[in-house]
């Protein structure tokens, strides 16, 4: 009796203090994903068989569960994956939100929060340098190149600006580290 209630006393307790590490991503998909469609999280790195996860699409929700903090991405299968962005997601404790649509996004946990400024600064800076680089191949005024030369400039210092906050306060976070390894800034 005394083995059965030892038993149960050390299986609560485990039990408990292994919920504490825990991720959660509770995700929603554009009605261009079907149910029944599979779903991937994928180790940004050394991903293999045996750390890739997945799950299916049923009313147009999903989730995942672990206990590994690493930066992974929301993946599609390679057919599917001109209907949605793909999203990079940080797996560390708590419950986090992903929408894989046209412009997919994360919420929920505050390095996760991050992950999303992140990539909007990313996404504007691209998006500035294709305006401004598409101008410079067309016929364009000279004051509408100067105007979108200037938007690049500005998008590219926030973009600069975000990067080296998020490696300064977060270095030993695994936000700060993925930041760093993507920029080569210190």
């Amino acid at each position: 009796m005394r083995q059965i209630l030892f038993s149960l006393l050390s299986l609560l307790v485990l039990s408990c203090s292994n919920g504490h590490h825990t991720f959660v991503i509770d995700g929603a998909t554009s009605p261009k994903l079907k149910d029944g469609q599979k779903i991937y999280l994928v180790p940004l790195t050394n991903a293999n068989w045996n750390n890739v996860d997945s799950t299916y699409i049923l009313n147009g929700h999903f989730a995942f569960k672990g206990d590994t903090e690493r930066v992974c991405i929301v993946r599609l299968p390679i057919l599917d994956r001109m209907k949605a962005q793909e999203m990079l997601v940080i797996t560390e404790p708590g419950k986090t939100y992903v929408t894989i649509g046209p412009n997919s996004s994360v919420h929920g946990t505050p390095q996760n929060e991050l992950m999303q400024r992140w990539k909007e600064a990313v996404t504007r800076q691209k998006e500035a340098y294709s305006a401004y680089m598409e101008a410079k191949k067309t016929v364009k005024p000279q004051i509408a190149i100067s105007n979108l030369r200037k938007r690049y400039e500005q998008a590219f210092n926030d973009y600069q600006q975000l990067s080296s906050a998020i490696i300064h306060h977060h270095k030993d976070k695994t936000i700060g580290k993925f930041v760093a390894r993507q920029t080569g800034l210190q």
